[in-house]
């Protein structure tokens, strides 16, 4: 067991896997609340909402067999695949939260609190992949190695910490702050890439946190 997950890089790939799961655990609750659950009522029921959690499973079941698989090159391929597409469930997910908030939100506003909580969490989680991703040596290490930074960590020009490299706590760091500050804080981006990206969040961070989360507050607490 222990060879199986040394040859994987249980350092990087299984904990990208892992993130990968709890993001699409949200973001299928999220599809069945749209589609089957309570918010049916609001947004509707649409077969769009229902491929798209099918293509995400698909992608998921993907990620895992060429996992086990070792295959490392498609493992990445699918790991960039999926990503794109709970980012873009997000993305959607919270668009259809918008439109739901212009119907009868006073009689389902209950049902927005967890699903905003949930939008939060795989909004976190999707662009904490996407960071780690872009920055060298990113979730192949060995393989970038003498790329040029695209986030700039305070390690990283500090000489005490020469040789310092980034793991997924410090790009969830990111993630985190960036969704709930609406900005980088202390790591800035160098790239142009990194840059749209900080962007998209902070755009859904601001749907999510303040648009939603005010509109449901008001609709709990009219007085």
């Amino acid at each position: 067991m222990e060879g199986f997950f040394r040859k994987r890089n249980f350092a990087a790939t299984t904990v990208v896997v892992v993130v990968l799961m709890l993001t699409l655990a949200c973001e299928v609750r999220l599809s069945y609340s749209f589609t089957f659950g309570a918010l049916d009522a609001l947004v509707g029921h649409d077969n769009w909402l229902v491929a798209m959690m099918a293509i995400r499973i698909a992608l998921m079941v993907a990620v895992v067999v060429l996992w086990i698989a070792n295959r490392t090159r498609g493992l990445h391929a699918a790991i960039v695949a999926l990503t794109a597409f709970l980012t873009l469930g997000v993305a959607v997910s919270t668009a259809a939260l918008v439109e739901a908030l212009v119907g009868p939100i006073f009689k389902a506003a209950d049902f927005f609190i967890l699903d905003v909580v949930l939008l939060s969490v795989s909004n976190v989680l999707s662009f904490s992949l996407w960071y780690w991703i872009i920055d060298p040596p990113g979730i192949r290490p060995g393989e970038r190695d003498d790329d040029d930074w695209e986030l700039l960590f305070p390690q990283r020009i500090r000489k005490e910490d020469a040789g310092w490299i980034p793991g997924y706590i410090e790009y969830l760091y990111v993630s985190f702050v960036v969704s709930f500050t609406f900005g980088p804080a202390d790591v800035m981006p160098l790239s142009r890439r990194a840059k749209v990206l900080i962007m998209l969040q902070v755009s859904m961070s601001l749907v999510i946190i303040a648009v939603l989360a005010a509109n449901i507050i008001t609709a709990l607490d009219p007085g």
